[in-house]
């Protein structure tokens, strides 16, 4: 019986308890390091993770804005405003005309105005004031039944009123790809299709160029309440900016000609509102309707490319002048 229960005795085993647990400690910190080596070759490149972020774009815009020490303008809107305007050809046109100033384009690709409007006061306008505000809305910005828009929309905002803790735990992980790509890898199990984001350069000042357009068929129903959530969010950020005697802006967002059409007698809910938007104090309806590019600098119906954009902008500070919304200080 000694003999057997001796057989039991931890104290006569060849090996301690502390050993097993380090090499199993050992075995596991080499797997995932191999496994972290095997997804940073194998993700797509110009892909790193989002950390907390909604997207690259968004943290990109926001570091941008810290490094400015003044602005006197943002452009505000979704894509419509994030590719179609970029800052520094909106700004040499004003210093041909004796008007010095900084712009930057706060503009959300993929958002409808309930995530525009809470990004734009969380995310920049805590981080610097403007004197001009301008606002690019796009009927589909508007769209309360467009359920797609509004998925990503609720996603975006989770991301904007995460706790900066949470936030900064999920940033600092996420500098292991194996942490930071958890929910891309989770979905490639699952579809074996790869749904990261690709990372593509941020221009000058919050201008995000746009090289492919888009491939949906833009052509459908727009529903647009003035008592729905979206456009309660529009008007609440608008009196809110102009309360801090902020002017704003209000400019329409393009459309190429094909579309304008097909859209020319179902956006009346859309033109009542921007009436009502101009009503409130210190707000300006600018007229663009002269000077939307040839259809030939867009890209897909909404987005110009980069020369169509220079343009545009450049035209659009023409028409601040004109229109008297900025003074020639000559």
């Amino acid at each position: 019986m000694k003999f057997l229960s001796s057989i039991f005795n931890f104290d006569t085993l060849n090996f301690k308890l502390s050993e097993l647990f380090n090499r199993s400690f050992k075995l596991i910190f080499v797997g995932l390091i191999i496994i972290e080596i095997l997804i940073r070759l194998l993700v797509p490149k110009n892909q790193i993770p989002t950390g907390h972020w909604w997207n690259h774009g968004i943290h990109e815009k926001v570091e941008q804005l810290k490094k400015l020490k003044n602005v006197d303008l943002m452009f505000i809107g979704s894509s419509l405003s994030a590719v179609n305007i970029p800052p520094q050809s909106f700004d040499d046109e004003m210093k041909k005309n004796a008007i010095n100033m900084i712009s930057f384009n706060a503009g959300i690709a993929g958002s409808d105005y309930e995530g525009i409007s809470i990004s734009f006061e969380k995310l920049f306008w805590k981080i610097r004031y403007s004197k001009y505000v301008v606002f690019v809305i796009s009927p589909g910005d508007l769209d309360e039944t467009n359920k797609g828009e509004r998925n990503r929309t609720a996603n975006f905002i989770k991301t904007v009123n995460m706790p900066v803790c949470q936030a900064a735990a999920i940033d600092f992980f996420s500098n292991s790809w194996l942490f930071g790509f958890r929910n891309e890898i989770r979905e490639f199990v699952k579809t074996f299709q790869w749904k990261g984001e690709t990372h593509s350069p941020m221009g000058i000042r919050g201008y995000q160029p746009m090289y492919k357009g888009c491939t949906f068929n833009a052509e459908f129903p727009v529903t647009i309440n003035k008592n729905g959530t979206i456009s309660k969010s529009l008007v609440s950020l608008i009196k809110n900016i102009t309360h801090q005697d902020v002017n704003v802006i209000i400019i329409e967002a393009l459309m190429y000609s094909k579309l304008r059409r097909y859209y020319s007698d179902k956006l009346g809910a859309f033109y009542n509102l921007l009436k009502d938007l101009k009503n409130i104090d210190r707000t300006f309806l600018l007229d663009v309707e002269n000077i939307i590019p040839p259809d030939e600098y867009f890209i897909d119906p909404f987005h110009l490319n980069t020369e169509g954009a220079q343009m545009y902008a450049r035209d659009l500070a023409k028409q601040f002048i004109i229109q008297k919304i900025i003074v020639n200080k000559q």
